[in-house]
């Protein structure tokens, strides 16, 4: 039996059957209703099969070769199949079977049951379990060892037999190599005292951050134990791989309220909100039949240009022209075909406008010009002209290296010659990169803004501690969910915004203030927004931890 040897235990359990064992947790653990198990089955024309069992013991109990002995908690039967069959399945245990935060062990057993079935029409029967059996009903009976076939026969159904107990090491070896992997490491630790969400990082030997796991959490989130809360490591890192085992550490930081004001938004005239649509790019422009200009454009995120209708208004403050943004889902025929701007001599039913060299033109139905407006886009490189249908106004889309603008001029009552009357003028700065907006940036005393990588930071003194003030050192950085300020080496700690598609943020902080600001921009606005009492954060340390290795589990 030297081929059956390797890592599980392979026994007589009786003169007919013959098992297969394997723990599956490396120590007792906490109840998951979700386990991992095992199913196997093989049936050969000639009659000879095997059975197997998966079962869920409860913790401390021994693995037994029949339903008798420690109390079943959980247990999955399989019966002969007509055909060879191998493979791996999950099986979920029903609700209430075993307690919630119960501890519990288990094996995955497959027994194989060496016979042959003596009568093929036979009449329904039970295995007992004091034979090895599995106590469940069986369509087919199974002979007795005095009921062998001839040694031919039974050479090669032998051979079968071996093939099968290879395969049934070999899926049992890979179930336990999972297994090991799914570790369960307890962190139990005394949260600073203060009132806020908890951060919390796995460290190698190396002080390099392995695995973020908790972040920004509140006190629910973990398991509260009589001298702290308790967390739980799988022994995975932050890509989801298992990480070697060996001595890590476990520490964290426990934020308070940090103030986090939202201050502007720079670089897009038509987002004067957060509740403004998030426009990134205009692509196109026309006027309805009713005089309304629209635009097509495209923001962060999406992937077709939606229809916007402007607005127009003043701004309270400074009393200067203000647009606005209405979504106009059902508008998108006023772009199917462009303006009509005539060759000379051809004839068009309406009058039409055209742009010429500096000079914005009123072109006749048959190409004359009618009157001639100075006009000019400094440093256009492309521009799009679209025309009111009842007034004299025209609507320019204009762009530039650094961006777009839109331009609404109206010529009603203007002598030719004499330049329109602008009646607004919004823009949008390419804001990709920082690079691109960062002449625009300053801090709140108007001073230029000058970003910084990392800011050090002395916390909040923790009196568990024996009142010693912690350190940290923080950096903006975004992902899905916003910006947020996080650790020098990535642990979240503190959200300051929920932008999604976020491009790039940075951070600075002008000589003796003690407010930082951080800029950020989703390729459509810069927003900016101040962050005081960020060094309100205790610094707590969680231990030092032992991650076993995974072959503890199958030992």
């Amino acid at each position: 039996m030297a081929l059956l040897r390797p890592k599980t235990s392979v026994k007589a359990v009786s003169p007919y059957l013959f098992g297969a064992e394997i723990p599956f947790p490396r120590a007792p653990r906490k109840c998951n209703p979700r386990l991992n198990a095992v199913r196997i089955s093989s049936g050969f024309e000639d009659g000879w099969g095997f059975d197997g069992r998966v079962s869920v013991l409860e913790c401390g109990s021994p693995v037994p070769p029949s339903d008798a002995g420690p109390t079943l908690v959980h247990s999955k039967a399989f019966l002969p199949r007509p055909a060879l069959s191998f493979f791996l399945w999950q099986t979920r245990t029903p609700r209430g079977r075993i307690p919630a935060g119960n501890e519990y062990e288990g094996t995955v057993s497959a027994y194989l049951r060496l016979g042959r079935q003596a009568n093929r029409s036979a009449t329904s029967g039970t295995d007992a379990p004091s034979q090895g059996g599995t106590g469940l009903p069986h369509s087919k009976t199974l002979a007795r060892p005095s009921e062998l076939p001839t040694p031919s026969a039974a050479a090669s159904a032998l051979i079968g037999y071996v093939l099968s107990i290879a395969r049934v090491l070999l899926i049992l070896t890979a179930l336990a190599s999972l297994e090991a992997r799914a570790a369960d490491v307890k962190i139990e630790f005394i949260p600073p005292p203060m009132e806020g969400t908890i951060s919390l990082g796995i460290y190698d030997v190396t002080g390099k951050l392995v695995r973020v796991l908790r972040k920004e959490a509140e006190s629910n989130e973990f398991t509260v134990a009589l001298n702290g809360l308790i967390a739980r490591w799988d022994g995975a890192d932050n890509a989801g791989a298992p990480c070697p085992p060996g001595k890590y550490h476990a520490r964290g930081w426990r934020v308070g309220e940090l103030v986090v004001e939202g201050v502007d938004f720079i670089g897009n005239d038509w987002i004067t909100g957060d509740d403004s649509p998030r426009i990134s790019h205009i692509t196109n422009l026309a006027v309805s039949s009713s005089g309304t200009p629209l635009i097509q454009a495209i923001g962060p995120g999406q992937v077709q240009p939606q229809v916007y209708a402007i607005t127009t208004g003043t701004d309270s403050e400074d009393n200067e022209p203000e647009v606005g943004l209405v979504a106009q889902p059902n508008a998108a025929s006023a772009f199917a075909t462009p303006a009509p701007t005539p060759p000379a001599g051809k004839s068009v039913s309406e009058p039409a406008w055209k742009i010429d060299g500096a000079h914005l033109k009123k072109l006749s139905p048959t190409g004359a010009a009618l009157a001639t407006f100075p006009w000019t886009a400094e440093g256009a490189v492309s521009v799009k002209l679209a025309a009111s249908p009842v007034a004299d106004k025209v609507y320019v889309l204009a762009e530039a290296g650094d961006g777009q603008r839109v331009q609404a001029l109206d010529c009603t009552g203007i002598a030719p010659g004499s330049p329109p009357k602008l009646l607004f003028d919004a823009g949008i700065r390419h804001c990709d990169r920082y690079e691109q907006v960062a002449s625009l940036l300053k801090f709140p005393n108007e001073k230029p803004f000058v970003p910084v990588a990392s800011l050090p930071v002395v916390l909040v003194p923790n009196p568990l501690f024996q009142d010693q003030p912690g350190t940290v050192t923080l950096r903006v950085l975004t992902d899905a969910t916003g910006a947020f300020l996080a650790t020098a080496d990535g642990l979240p700690l503190a959200h300051i915004s929920e932008t999604p598609h976020l491009r790039w943020a940075a951070m600075g902080r002008p000589p003796g203030v003690k407010v930082l600001t951080v800029f950020e921009s989703d390729g459509a606005v810069v927003g900016e927004f101040t962050v005081a009492r960020f060094s309100n954060m205790m610094e707590f340390d969680a231990g030092e931890i032992e991650l076993p290795a995974p072959s503890a589990a199958t030992r």
